[in-house]
């Protein structure tokens, strides 16, 4: 009674990537779709879930020694003593200490976060508070 036309049985599976590069267990996974009969669900549900898990490990690994070596290179440069100078005070039985390091505080950290190159605080003129503008309370 129905007559199928062979354009209604037609399917179409398709996959798209939205940008970036395809890390190695999607490509893995494009190529086991790609293969015929046994070996394709073999791929697809032992080979494939192992890779993924054994891929997500090494790349934690490796961005773990990476973040490792770059603490080792961070410390070697904190080796550095800080200077303590002591001086005699005006009390008696108390000195007057002054401790100073390499590199100094202000060059501690310039990162992205020191992007301004003018103050956000305004002038002490506009913070003042205690300024009355009442010219009766001036009398």
């Amino acid at each position: 009674m129905l007559d199928k036309k062979p354009s209604q049985d037609f399917h179409f599976k398709f996959e798209h990537h939205w940008g970036g590069v395809p890390s190695e267990v999607q490509q893995f996974e494009a190529w086991s779709k790609k293969q015929k009969g046994i070996l394709r669900w073999i791929l697809l549900n032992f080979a494939l879930p192992w890779y993924a898990k054994w891929w997500l490990e090494w790349k934690v690994d490796k961005t773990m020694y990476d973040v490792d070596q770059q603490i080792d290179q961070w410390n070697e440069k904190e080796k550095t003593e800080p200077i303590v100078e002591r001086k005699p005070s005006e009390v008696r039985g108390l000195d007057d200490f002054s401790i100073s390091s390499y590199p100094p505080p202000e060059q501690w950290y310039t990162g992205p976060l020191e992007v301004f190159t003018s103050s956000e605080i305004p002038p002490k003129e506009t913070q003042d508070t205690t300024k009355s503008t009442d010219k009766e309370e001036e009398t």
